[in-house]
């Protein structure tokens, strides 16, 4: 039996590859947003850079069929259903003075990705493709380009009645072997022993790679500063722990205040410093930093949020990381702007947050556009707040 999953499998890898990809292929995009919505649903006047995937055919490989054939004793060679799945590729974003127009950038930077990846094979996805939980990965995925023609594509593009868009075509072959269709019996991967435990974490949070230096950032003296301490202060704190703790007065009381967990909130500015900014922390101190991908982490179904939220911290813990929660009012806002209770996000108690983040023992960044959205509940025990100007 096959496993139905197969499509699912395919779409999920190719988001991985590209949203991880096209960030370290070009820093400027280093916050790409990609999803996988049909075309006439994607906010065409998105400022933030964005790449959509929408799957708009699938066929059985018509090779692996044949294959499948009977041999000339009759029996029926057994060959894993393989299926080519034609994706549309298409960029969204705004034109920056700066960096001109960030479609053609979105748009460039994927083509040289896959030209990048013909194919993804299976130890790629478990190193650093981490798929979300209950999909079975594939032996290999290949990604080949479609050579569509401008008719092709305009008619395409009439089909969603919506207004055509600079896009590309790919054909994305994968195959789930005999090996792989118990894959979905296997526990999570943050539950999986026998994968690095970098990898266990990404299942949640992305690696980003800290390039940026202090160089690259466009802050005043004070917002430096206001860096510079904290990265001051974590060290402190490292050197201090192998330190005998005080017993008495005052010591106890400034002991405890360095037990406080290292929790700052990045506020204002545009998304892009506040990303740099973390970088440089995290350069500085010469620990990995994972970006919180709220989407994976956040369920629907009341009581897994809490349980994604405990694995990765507590993995997050164990490794020292820097933990980025970019637009982090979105996990950590005012309760009283919860629409209803089957929201998603609904579903997350404070006094969980506030009790995980008081137990990771490395640096948690809060990031947001403006700092009011973030509960009180949660700034009152954030150690720093750095304010980036606009």
């Amino acid at each position: 039996m096959h496993d139905s999953r197969l499509i699912a499998t395919a779409t999920a890898t190719l988001r991985q590859l590209l949203a991880r990809g096209i960030g370290e292929h070009d820093a400027a995009l280093a916050q790409v947003d990609v999803t996988t919505v049909p075309p006439d649903k994607v906010n065409a006047h998105v400022d933030r850079p964005t790449l959509n995937i929408y799957l708009c055919h699938a066929v059985i490989n018509q090779a692996s069929r044949a294959a499948a054939l009977p041999t000339p004793g009759g029996e029926l060679a057994h060959t894993p259903l393989t299926l080519d799945l034609h994706y549309l590729l298409t960029s969204y974003g705004r034109v920056d003075v700066d960096k001109g127009d960030l479609t053609h950038r979105v748009l460039g930077a994927t083509i040289s990705v896959l030209h990048d990846h013909p194919v993804v094979t299976a130890a790629q996805i478990d190193a650093s493709m981490p798929l979300p939980r209950g999909l079975p990965r594939a032996q290999q995925v290949r990604i080949t380009p479609l050579a569509t023609s401008l008719t092709e594509m305009s008619s395409l593009w009439s089909m969603f009645h919506s207004q055509y868009r600079l896009s590309v075509m790919y054909v994305v072959t994968v195959a789930l072997t005999a090996s792989e269709l118990t894959e979905s019996e296997m526990p999570p991967a943050e539950q999986r022993t026998d994968l690095p435990i970098s990898r266990r974490l990404e299942e949640f949070a992305p690696r980003i790679d800290p390039r940026a230096t202090w160089e690259d950032l466009a802050i005043n003296a004070s917002q430096r500063k206001a860096l510079q301490v904290v990265i001051s202060d974590y060290k402190t704190s490292k050197r201090s722990e192998s330190k005998s703790p005080p017993s008495t007065g005052a010591e106890s009381e400034a002991a405890a205040e360095s037990e406080t967990p290292l929790t700052v909130v990045f506020s204002g500015g545009a998304d892009r410093e506040r990303l740099l900014a973390a970088q440089v922390i995290a350069r500085e101190l010469e620990l990995d930093i994972y970006r919180v991908n709220l989407t994976a982490l956040v369920s629907e179904y009341i009581g897994e949020t809490e349980k994604n939220l405990a694995r990765m911290f507590d993995i997050a813990t164990s490794r020292g990381a820097v933990l980025l929660f970019d637009e982090a009012d979105a996990l950590f806002g005012l309760r009283d702007k919860v629409a209803n209770s089957t929201d998603g996000y609904a579903n997350i108690e404070v006094s969980y947050l506030l009790e995980r983040l008081a137990q990771h023992d490395g640096v948690v960044i809060l990031s947001t556009a403006q700092r009011g959205s973030i509960d009180a509940a949660f700034l009152r025990r954030t150690r720093y707040t750095v304010e980036f100007a606009k």
